[in-house]
């Protein structure tokens, strides 16, 4: 799936809208690039970038500090420093108290002609940007001006949308996401891939793009971008950073619809969760559920209920009424300090199945507080 992605974004590269003018082939003057970035969406850029000899001198790596990390609280570093090591890319992080502004950190030494900023988590002051000679880019994964914010992929797929795109945008001194676009392209959705899906093949293409943008600097092509409208209209959707709190399924007044594109946005982010029997339990692979059981009789006889669970031995899936009616499938959970376990085995454990397979068990949106 992931290489079937990762074409579809190669497909539509060709149809990316640049704002560069056409010019005579010329030889690329290489230039010195300080990244400043890490995450599983960056390192394509990094890694294309040090490959990429023909319009790059010299790459170093600005990446957040090494930090504790897991239930041991072990400090490891990112995965970008693990890389640039292995490869021989000078690394410099900020300290681990560098507050979100970068405040009192200084450049690392040497005149750098570009500056690239993917998923870096800090904000660029000005200071920082008027050092480039050819200031600094960003790769972002919207179509700007729409989605400015830290979680533009996951917010797309949440509201829906059947198309998502990268933007390569200077970065603006004053306000984040809103500086001139220098190229731009479409990423179509077809309503069934989730965040951890699109994650690399969305990087890939970022890449692309940003490799093409570069080395039209270097070749001295002019590209004046286009600016972006400083606006505060509410029919352009934001990407705030998502709160853990968001996967927490309200089944009154949520729609299956709603929780699908929710469990697509927050897949390999953040956990989808609700609770059964006072425990919080995770569900993955949720989808509107259209199967058999709707016109069972004794489904429909029993007392509608928000959260009501039901199995369809079929499709092995459970399926869980939600706001208006509608039903969710739900393929997997995964109990609190527990394994993934199929809708079968959690069927099997915890519900009072009957031959057709449905049951009065249900999930509950809160935690009782006699189990907090």
């Amino acid at each position: 799936m992931l290489r079937f992605l990762a074409k579809r974004g190669a497909s539509v590269l060709g149809h990316a809208r640049s704002f560069s003018t056409p010019s005579q082939v010329v030889k690329p003057t290489p230039l010195k690039v300080l990244f400043m970035g890490s995450g599983q969406f960056a390192m394509p850029s990094l890694q294309l970038l040090k490959h990429r000899t023909d319009f790059v001198s010299e790459l170093e790596l600005v990446c957040p500090p090494d930090r504790p990390k897991g239930r041991g609280q072990q400090v490891v570093p990112v995965d970008a420093k693990v890389w640039a090591e292995k490869y021989n890319v000078p690394v410099h992080q900020p300290s681990p108290d560098t507050d979100f502004k970068l405040t009192g950190w200084e450049m690392p030494p040497g005149d750098f002609d570009l500056g690239v900023v993917v998923s870096f988590g800090y904000f660029i002051p000005k200071r920082v940007i008027e050092s480039f000679k050819h200031g600094m880019l960003n790769v972002h994964p919207s179509l700007l001006p729409k989605y400015r914010g830290a979680a533009p992929i996951q917010h797309a797929l949440i509201n829906g949308d059947d198309k998502i795109g990268m933007s390569i945008i200077d970065i603006h001194p004053d306000r984040l996401d809103a500086g001139k676009i220098r190229r731009q392209a479409v990423f179509p959705l077809n309503g069934v891939e989730n965040y951890s899906m699109l994650v690399e093949p969305l990087g890939m293409m970022g890449a692309q793009l940003l490799v093409d943008v570069i080395n039209d600097i270097a070749r001295g092509v002019v590209n004046p971008g286009m600016d972006q409208p400083i606006t505060t209209d509410p029919n352009i959707p934001r990407a705030p950073k998502i709160p853990k709190s968001r996967g927490h399924i309200h089944w009154e007044t949520d729609h299956a619809v709603q929780l699908s594109n929710l469990w697509r946005g927050l897949n390999g982010f953040l956990p989808v969760f609700t609770f059964f029997n006072g425990k919080r339990i995770q569900l993955r692979s949720l989808w509107e559920y259209k199967g058999s059981l709707l016109n069972d009789p004794e489904w429909l006889a029993s007392s509608p209920r928000p959260g009501r669970i039901g199995y369809d031995a079929e499709y092995d899936v459970l399926a869980i009424e939600c706001a208006d009616k509608t039903v969710l499938s739900c393929k997997l959970v995964k109990l609190e300090a527990g394994k993934d376990r199929l809708a079968k085995d959690f069927a099997n454990g915890h519900l009072h199945s009957s031959k057709i397979g449905w049951t009065d068990a249900h999930f509950s949106t809160e935690q009782p507080i006699d189990a907090q």
